[in-house]
């Protein structure tokens, strides 16, 4: 992605990251929600790969990182989607069902977490 993020014309840029990249990136790091109770039977610790990217895209679509730290962040979530590509995997079931993440949300509503402040 870093090298489509680095190629852009400059109509479409906003600190370095293209606006269609927001959607993608959304949605990867809501399939690696939804994916984390599959993946990872110990627990949600690897949730927060998923929550990373849903900020980052927020971030960068929201210019609060910009110029070189705004590319320096899309290098880190490429580095993150290769190193955990098991939780990047299609999501099985009809597209909009969202069972899979409602169930994950079951699994672990846990007042432990809640308390934590993971709610």
């Amino acid at each position: 992605m870093i090298d489509e993020v680095k190629n852009l014309s400059e109509s479409r840029k906003i600190a370095g990251f293209d606006l269609k990249n927001f959607d993608q990136m959304v949605q990867k790091g809501i399939t690696a929600l939804a994916n984390v109770t599959a993946v990872d039977k110990e627990g949600w610790s690897r949730g927060h790969i998923g929550a990373s990217i849903i900020a980052a895209a927020y971030l960068l679509r929201d210019k609060h990182v910009i110029g070189e730290a705004s590319l320096s962040l899309v290098e880190r979530i490429d580095l993150i989607v290769s190193e955990n590509t098991d939780l990047f995997q299609a999501l099985q079931g009809k597209p909009g069902d969202i069972k899979l993440i409602l169930d994950a949300i079951e699994i672990y509503n846990d007042p432990l977490i809640l308390d934590q402040g993971h709610n």
